[in-house]
């Protein structure tokens, strides 16, 4: 018999039929190494630890001067001089692509790689990487990357810009010593975004695609990153499907066509984890520095996300090692955290900003949950799953769960304190969500698959496969003088005959659907189908929602775009404009911006009021009678609901409209009115 190789993890496989007994097969390209392969009806199957069984017309015992275990001078265990090499001490991986698999195993190299927390799998150094295996490690970001642009860019320009987003217009467009008045009164924590749309607007001009295109390359970002984590926790399937899910759903549709940085707040989350995860599994103090700067990115960008670092902190306590890494960890979280520290102070004085937000309680918590996905279907297809994923997935599954659940309840215990809670500000959770989710549907089609294993238990079979060393047992101690006779006459105490004899219910039709010597690890098409299935179920369960994300005009806002294209359409020399509605200042602000992309300028302002409130005027002129004395033509914005705008305006304004104005033209848009008025 020929030399027998070093021993691997996992079962050995089965000699092809040209192949010498005793020298392992290369597994088939969608088997890893360490798996084994289905042997035909006439070949012999090597146990581990065992010789094989001797070929067809040769005794089963030793050869003459030869003797019946491992070959002279080599022991049946890892190969001698080799003790480094002990199953104990590595874990075979697989290497993508039948060419590298089968090079590397005709050269007798060892594929192992020292597994930790959370590490990918790796071919080990020396290893043959083929352009396939490239191309294959490089498609599992890029595919969702590319994906999220393509869903993100679709109809980029259709929705018009927001109050929110005309902020950010406005902000960025200002000279830095503005920029630096406005924020000692209001937005200091997201003047760092403002500084950097300020020089992207310079380069980009400031078309709404323009500003929006940040946000975009934020969630391609987003997406892709997703994809890494989970292969880096799991694995190909994983990894690629949860990315695929992130690129397609509606909220990063929504927020990546928005002009405000939560969609780089999320990336930069992601980021953040993914460098934890690496500094981990081998620390460095590059890689712990890497991590310390995007966690001060987060900072600058959104506050709220760093709240990111509590799974982090969380994955440490619950590793074996009992927090090992957790004084590097505390240490480069600090030093992220110190540069930020002034803007939380500087924000905290501006508190009154989000005073509008309602103090959060269980019902209005789980209600944001559910929306952080854009869709009911989705969100409840997704957090199911995800709640699944946590029970199963180990500490997986507490770094996942901690960061898609955590942030929402701390946001909810400071509610009385400071009311945050709005699910466009924990966007960052949306990877968690997916990664949980995908890998819940991976985990229980695996254990479908080990439930239903050949191997299992059956009335008339062996509970042991094959290859087990019960079954070994029986192959080497059967005898027989010819192939006919040996395989009439095999015996053994546990099996009464070979699984591969003609006569064994093995060798026939099989009565259920998997091959008999397949593993009971699911089949890679299967690992990639199940996840996949959850990919097309989000996305037709997303549609609808898709569809309202791209409406004209955000919900609840006025279409101040087709109010622009009204007044310039008709527009004289000499006109005035007024505003009567809630937020006359940023309905001011949208207009400009409005007009500036008509090539105009906003027609001077005479008043601006709430609804039924006192107007502010300009301060040349103290009351109505003075501001409307010298005014021919009068362009009123108004986003009451009554029939005639000046019904809802305060007394001291309404009288004067009514008598020095008559309405000439009134036009009827999405949340506002548009109506121009002559002097009588």
């Amino acid at each position: 018999m020929g030399n027998q190789p070093a021993p691997t993890t996992g079962h050995p496989a089965a000699p092809a039929a040209d192949q010498p007994t005793g020298h392992p097969a290369a597994p088939t390209a969608d088997q890893p190494i360490g798996q084994p392969t289905a042997p035909t009806a006439d070949q012999s199957v090597p146990p581990t630890g065992h010789s094989s069984a001797p070929p067809t017309g040769q005794s089963s015992g030793p050869a003459a001067g030869q003797s019946s275990g491992p070959a002279a001078g080599q022991s049946s265990g890892p190969a001698a001089g080799r003790p480094g090499d002990a199953a104990a001490d590595q874990v075979t991986t697989p290497v993508a692509g039948r060419a590298g698999r089968s090079l590397a195993l005709r050269a007798g190299r060892s594929l192992t790689v020292s597994k930790s927390d959370g590490a990918s799998q790796v071919p080990a150094e020396g290893t043959p990487v083929t352009r396939a295996d490239r191309l294959a490690r490089w498609a599992v970001p890029l595919v969702p990357a590319v994906v999220a642009l393509l869903v993100v860019l679709y109809d980029i320009d259709r929705r018009q810009l927001w109050r929110d987003e005309v902020s950010t217009w406005l902000a960025s467009t200002m000279s830095v010593a503005d920029l630096q008045r406005m924020i000692e009164k209001s937005d200091v924590v997201i003047a760092p975004y403002y500084l950097l749309m300020h020089g992207w607007l310079a380069v980009f001009g400031d078309s709404p695609v323009a500003l929006r295109l940040p946000s975009v390359l934020g969630m391609a970002a987003t997406a892709a990153l997703t994809a890494m984590i989970g292969r880096k926790l799991f694995d190909v399937p994983v990894g690629l499907c949860a990315g695929l899910i992130v690129a397609v759903l509606p909220t990063v549709s929504r927020f990546g066509q928005e002009a405000r940085p939560y969609a780089l707040a999320t990336a930069a989350a992601v980021l953040a984890t993914l460098l934890f995860l690496r500094a981990v599994e081998r620390p460095s103090w590059l890689r712990w520095l890497g991590y310390a700067l995007t966690v001060v990115l987060i900072g600058l960008l959104h506050l709220v996300a760093l709240l990111v670092l509590l799974p982090h902190l969380a994955y440490l306590l619950g590793r074996r090692q009992g927090g090992a890494g957790l004084g590097p960890w505390a240490l480069a979280a600090s030093l992220g955290l110190l540069p930020v520290l002034p803007l939380v102070w500087l924000g905290s004085s501006q508190a009154g900003q989000v005073s509008w937000i309602q103090p959060a309680t269980w019902e209005s918590t789980i209600d944001e949950i559910a929306e952080v996905t854009g869709s009911v279907p989705v969100g409840a297809l997704l957090i199911g799953l995800a709640l699944l994923g946590c029970a199963l997935l180990g500490r997986a599954g507490l770094l996942l769960g901690t960061w898609a659940v955590g942030p929402f309840l701390v946001l909810l215990l400071i509610s009385p304190l400071t009311a945050l809670l709005l699910h466009r500000y924990v966007l960052f959770t949306l990877p968690a969500w997916a990664l949980l989710a995908v890998a819940a549907v991976a985990r229980s089609v695996a254990a479908a698959r080990s439930v239903e294993s050949p191997w299992s238990a059956r009335p008339g079979r062996s509970a042991e496969p094959p290859w087990s060393a019960t079954s070994a047992s029986s192959a080497t101690s059967a005898t027989s003088a010819t192939s006919a006779t040996s395989a009439a006459s095999v015996t053994s105490a546990t099996s009464a005959e070979s699984p591969w004899s003609a006569e064994s219910p093995w060798s026939a039709e099989p009565d259920w659907p998997d091959q008999p010597a397949r593993s009971a690890q699911p089949s890679r098409r299967l690992r990639y189908l199940a996840p996949a299935a959850l990919v097309v179920l989000c996305v037709a369960f997303g549609l609808p929602a898709h569809g309202q994300e791209r409406q004209i005009v955000v919900e609840g806002e006025p279409d101040l775009r087709g109010a622009v294209r009204v007044i310039a359409a008709e527009i004289a020399a000499g006109d005035r404009l007024a505003i009567n509605s809630r937020f006359p200042n940023r309905m001011q602000e949208g207009l400009d911006y409005h007009f500036h992309r008509v090539g105009r300028k906003s027609p001077p302002t005479v008043f601006t009021a709430n609804p039924g409130a006192r107007p502010t005027y300009p301060r040349q002129c103290r009351n109505a009678n003075n501001c409307l004395s010298s005014v021919q033509r009068l362009w009123l914005i108004s986003t009451s609901r009554t029939e005639d705008p000046r019904d809802a305006m305060h007394p001291s304004l309404a009288g004067p409209m009514r008598e020095e104005f008559a309405p000439i033209r009134i036009v009827e848009l999405t949340n506002v009115t548009v109506s121009l008025w002559q002097a009588r």
